[in-house]
């Protein structure tokens, strides 16, 4: 709480994958319901950043081309904006 969506985004990809970056501008952002579990997701442009993104706290972390995106299991809340996410890769 009181903690701004680009410097938690920032802070996040720090602590998940031990890069340093800088956050640009809000593409946009949507919603999603899990039942009755609601999520707000906000969709951020990378700039640029500093490091190499490595697995902290994951198995495995890995790089896809944007045309075989579609044929990754994705939870919904994703999928439901995959064309959104795509088209802003492109």
């Amino acid at each position: 709480m009181g903690e701004q969506p680009s410097k938690a985004l920032e802070r996040e990809l720090h602590e998940e994958l031990g890069i340093e970056a800088e956050i640009g501008a809000l593409h946009f952002a949507t919603t999603h319901h899990y039942g009755e579990v609601g999520v707000l997701l906000l969709f951020y442009e990378v700039k640029y950043w500093k490091g190499q993104p490595s697995s902290l706290h994951h198995s495995e972390i890995r790089w896809f081309a944007v045309d075989e995106i579609k044929a990754l299991q994705l939870p919904d809340a994703n999928r439901n904006v995959l064309d959104r996410i795509t088209s802003l890769l492109k």
